[in-house]
């Protein structure tokens, strides 16, 4: 199995949703469907998102589940 250093430099794409109820935005990875995170300004929510993302590919890497690569 590739690293999980491997997957985090993948180039995958990124939504950046405007939630205007709550006045933040949500931050997904559409080929990480379990990777979503939320802040107050754009860059918040990119920052808690990387961090999760890696934290879930750590996860993912250690128990073996199959990771999606981007699309081209």
């Amino acid at each position: 199995m590739k690293s999980v250093d491997y997957y985090n430099d993948l180039p995958y794409k990124v939504r950046i949703i405007p939630n205007k109820k709550k006045d933040t935005f949500v931050v997904d990875y559409p080929q990480l469907p379990e990777v979503v995170s939320e802040g107050k300004t754009i860059e918040e929510a990119l920052t808690k998102a990387r961090k999760a993302k890696y934290e879930w590919l750590s996860m993912a890497v250690k128990n073996g589940k199959k990771i999606a690569e981007p699309d081209d």
